[in-house]
């Protein structure tokens, strides 16, 4: 009798698992280790760098305009070489250029070398953050795409809620110097290895078709005249104008919660720890904003966080009372969570995939455009006023007129793509 050979494992159990979802799994990882271990790390050394060498809040936060609007300029260019070039390289890259940056930051001991070295970690987050992970995501999912939107971008909250805690405790314990080169070393290894294991630029690369979708891809999209035709429509820059709008105090918030907290006199690791806690409730707001776009109009869902972002903004103003900053990391760190899931999910509602990169670059420039002076101004204000009532009034103000634009000037988009 011949010998039974063993079963060979049935094809539907083999395919159970679609390669998307350690996409997923990747980008997250990315995520986590490049804006979380980027922004927010720099963001906890402030206090540190103050102390150290005296400089105002206003040339301290200037580094954060450098960082922010390099990332920013960086965008346009970065969408395009998406549409056109392999992404695995672009991570690579940009993860090996921000270990570096952070490296020179802990050498850091004159202004312009702070500058210098905060126009190097742009230029390397612009190649390991939001934009590319987004369009890698949007090629491998046509079905549970706000969800998968909402999770790498919590990978975002994640990192940047582990990093301030990091970062103080190793600066509390030995020096902000050290803090920055273990930093430096979690940052340049983890995003590469993972890139090189699981990263594939598309679903044709292994013979796939997207997750939900019906067939195998082309190679290339379609893209003519895509970013011509979404540039004449007003909707784009009203929605863009509205998205700067409520996108500056979540910027202004998070780089200045923990010298704000400090001057209450709250303790090091609890002023890092509410930033910390803040950035874990909007992972929550990512992956909740996330998924309710695969069901609610997108338009109901920006009016919604909006609303979120006002009120999250005027508790702020009374932090000093325990009870309210608790409620404040909550209402608000929902809201900012869940607006950056949003910005790509917008840009497939009302535009769809085609050119999908060069559209979400140029439509980025203003969300990036008040990550980048929301900081420096609110210093500004801070250092001329002495007191941060002024700006963060501001921040309950501008939210409410991005909630006038989308709610007057913006109607529902025709589809769900657009």
């Amino acid at each position: 009798m011949q010998p039974l050979a063993a079963p060979e494992p049935a094809p539907e159990r083999r395919r159970r698992v679609h390669y998307a979802w350690w996409i997923v799994t990747a980008s997250l990882v990315i995520e986590f280790f490049g804006l979380g271990f980027g922004i927010f790390a720099l963001t906890a050394s402030y206090p540190y760098l103050i102390q150290t060498f005296g400089w105002s809040r206003t040339a301290t936060l200037a580094s954060m305009t450098f960082v922010v609007s390099t990332v920013a300029l960086c965008g346009p260019v970065v969408g395009a070489l998406l549409d056109r070039w392999s992404i695995r390289p672009l991570f690579v890259a940009g993860s090996m250029i921000q270990a570096l940056a952070l490296v020179l930051l802990s050498r850091i001991e004159t202004l312009p070398q702070f500058y210098a070295a905060s126009v190097l970690l742009g230029i390397g987050m612009s190649g390991v953050t939001v934009l590319p992970n987004q369009v890698l995501v949007s090629r491998w999912f046509h079905a549970r795409l706000g969800l998968v939107n909402g999770m790498i971008t919590a990978g975002t909250m994640l990192g940047g809620s582990a990093s301030p805690v990091l970062l103080t405790w190793i600066s509390e314990r030995a020096n902000w110097r050290a803090a920055f080169l273990v930093m430096a070393a979690l940052a340049g290894t983890m995003p590469p290895l993972v890139t090189w294991l699981l990263v594939r630029d598309r679903p044709s690369d292994l013979g796939l078709a997207p997750y939900g979708g019906e067939a195998l891809e082309p190679a290339r999209p379609r893209l003519a005249g895509a970013l011509g035709e979404a540039a004449r429509s007003p909707t784009l820059w009203i929605l863009a104008v509205a998205l700067f709008c409520g996108s500056w105090p979540c910027y202004a918030a998070t780089k200045h919660i923990i010298l704000y907290l400090r001057e209450l006199n709250v303790e090091p690791l609890a002023a890092a720890g509410t930033l910390s806690s803040m950035l874990l409730a909007s992972t929550v707001g990512r992956l909740l904003f996330g998924t309710l776009w695969d069901y609610v109009p997108a338009r109901a869902i920006l009016i919604v966080d909006y609303v979120l972002l006002a009120a999250g903004s005027l508790l702020l103003l009374a932090a000093s009372d325990p009870a309210v900053r608790s409620v404040y990391v909550v209402v608000f760190g929902l809201a900012y969570g869940g607006l950056m899931p949003l910005v790509p999910l917008t840009v497939v509602a009302y535009f769809g995939r085609a050119r999908m990169g060069a559209i979400l670059g140029c439509f980025k420039l203003f969300y990036d455009g008040a990550s980048a002076t929301a900081p420096l101004l609110t210093a500004y204000l801070y250092d001329r006023l002495g007191s941060y009532t002024v700006p963060f009034e501001l921040n309950a103000v501008l939210p409410c007129l991005a909630l006038v634009l989308v709610v007057l000037l913006v109607r529902a988009p025709e589809s769900r793509e657009g």
